[in-house]
Order: structure tokens, then C-alpha cells, then sequence
């Protein structure tokens, strides 16, 4: 595990495996731990970029912080692909996860070559309000 400032928090990603990068973006309400699996399966064939959104898990968030935006967050993943030098990447959301990449790409962000989201329900529109830890 290692943490990067990014944006006035500190993002606590890991990563393995080699070759081309995949970056795993997770849902509301969980960690970055929810990838594992994915991770297991891939065998070390794809360099798997998992992190933790901002305010959830290891990933700290501004004082007061009571709300984001799918910019926000989708912001702090083009920072964390650019700065670990892992672009392009395959962009993995799951499910509000799964805007934080579409969002990357339509704001012309360009640090994913593909996208996939999964279990994407419907949206209300940002911004959203979140719970603190």
C-alpha cells in the first residue's frame, strides 16, 4: 500500500503485475479490497491500479467534508493514473465508480484507452451527497 497526495487528500493505492494498467475504481460505501478478487484473476498479467476514492477506506478526506461531485472524483483518478505514469489505462468503475471513469473520458481527460462499468443504476445528478466516516 502507498498513499499520494492528490488535490488537498491523500489516495492510499496499491498495485500488481505488469504490462498494461487497469485501474479499479470502486463502488459507494467500500474500499479498494472489493477488487481483489479481480486482481487474483488477472495473475499478474495486467498491472492492476486499485485506490481508495476519496473519504473511503485508507483514503483521507478534507476537514468537513460532507459531499463530492463525480468530477471531484473522477479528477483524483486522472491524477493518480498520471501521476503513477500508468496511462493510457483501462478504466474499471463499479457502479458509481463506473461514472468517476465515463466522466474522465467525456471531459476529454484521455488517460483511458477503455472503459467498463459495472451495476450502474440510476444516478442522481452531482452533486451527491456522502456520508462521513
Amino acid at each position: 500500500m502507498a498513499a499520494l497526495a492528490v488535490r488537498g487528500v491523500e489516495l492510499d493505492w496499491s498495485e500488481s503485475g505488469e504490462g498494461a494498467s487497469a485501474l479499479l475504481v470502486h463502488e459507494t460505501a467500500v474500499d479498494r479490497s472489493v477488487w481483489a478478487p479481480v486482481t487474483e484473476a488477472l495473475h499478474g498479467g495486467v498491472r492492476a491500479i486499485a485506490y481508495d476514492r476519496r473519504g473511503w477506506g485508507a483514503s483521507t478526506a478534507p476537514d468537513g467534508y460532507l459531499r463530492t461531485t463525480i468530477e471531484e472524483q473522477s479528477e483524483d483518478a486522472a491524477v493518480l493514473v498520471e501521476s503513477l505514469d500508468a496511462g493510457p489505462a483501462v478504466l474499471c468503475g463499479a457502479g458509481t465508480g463506473a461514472f468517476d471513469v465515463w466522466s474522465q473520458q467525456a471531459r476529454g481527460r484521455g488517460c483511458g484507452q477503455k472503459i467498463h462499468g459495472a451495476d450502474v443504476g440510476y444516478h442522481p445528478a452531482p452533486p451527491c451527497r456522502l456520508r462521513p466516516r
